[in-house]
């Protein structure tokens, strides 16, 4: 049986795993922990420990393990995690729908027009008349720029 070698290592993009994205761009053979680090990694790739990325894959490409995420039921009555592993990639993903949906929610129930749910900053929870409330810094009376107009309001009265 014929077996192809091995990749060798990309240098790069394990330079971004182990030292995280502002650190080095390679793993160099220059010092001696770096040369330590090469000939750990090249052992892993010659045990079989080494997974292929096509083209011009980046460390936001690479799956990483989820072993804390919500175990769920699923449709056919087992139970496992949510996600079994999650790339950075993905995980921006995720977080713009989980945008969108916490967008949607907010304003339905506090039936805000957009530009209100918009100016929702931190810290905007209160209460009105002893019930919980959402302040928003822009208010319904307000005129405000038109962004179509180059910054003068088409509602705003005559001078």
């Amino acid at each position: 049986m014929c077996r192809n070698p091995p990749p060798p290592p990309r240098w790069s993009l394990l330079a971004t795993l182990v030292y995280g994205p502002g650190g080095p761009r390679t793993i160099s053979p220059n010092s001696a922990a770096s040369r330590r680090r090469r000939t750990i990694a090249q052992a892993a790739v010659g045990s079989g420990q080494y997974q292929v990325l096509a083209g011009q894959a980046r460390a936001a490409d690479l799956p990483r393990p989820t072993p804390l995420f919500t175990v769920v039921r699923r449709a056919d009555g087992t139970e496992g995690p949510w996600r079994t592993q999650l790339t950075d990639r993905d995980l921006g993903e995720e977080l713009r729908a989980l945008k969108g949906a916490v967008y949607c929610f907010v304003a339905a129930l506090s039936m805000m027009r957009d530009s209100e749910v918009q100016e929702i900053r931190r810290g905007a929870l209160t209460h009105h008349y002893g019930s919980p409330a959402v302040r928003s810094h822009k208010l319904k009376s307000s005129l405000g720029p038109s962004k179509r107009s180059g910054g003068s309001s088409s509602l705003s009265p005559p001078p």
